[in-house]
């Protein structure tokens, strides 16, 4: 595996996401960073998210047009998050081999062919629950 080349601007954004424990949406990325430099820009932000995209770095929580660090190796395509709606918590999780497999049979059985297998299961985290 060729390890991702990380521009300096990539490495920022990066280890921005990489450090913060709920998703960031572009535009508070670019918040964070103007703190550092004043010169950012919402393209360079974005430059740099679809790379880390692209080399599975980061993921993008299409629910709420934000981003996370990737917390563990991808064997495929498939991404599955646990959202909490209090907190906005985002963790990402693996689906077992069997329960994929159950996902792409129900595709198939109604003519759809599953490209990216993507899942967000909402609710309350432990926390939360808590209060």
């Amino acid at each position: 595996m060729i390890k991702p080349t990380l521009t300096k601007n990539r490495h920022e954004v990066f280890d921005l996401l990489k450090h913060n424990h709920s998703a960031m949406s572009a535009y508070d990325i670019l918040d964070e960073l103007h703190l550092r430099d004043p010169k950012w820009k919402p393209a360079t932000v974005y430059r740099a998210l679809n790379y880390l995209i692209e080399e599975k770095l980061i993921h993008r929580i299409e629910s709420q047009q934000k981003y996370i660090s990737c917390t563990h190796q991808h064997t495929k395509d498939e991404k599955h998050f646990l959202v909490c709606d209090q907190c906005h918590l985002v963790v990402e999780q693996n689906l077992s081999a069997k329960a994929l497999a159950l996902f792409e049979n129900l595709a198939q059985t109604q003519g759809f062919q599953l490209r990216t297998p993507y899942l967000e299961f909402r609710g309350i985290c432990r926390a939360c629950g808590k209060l």
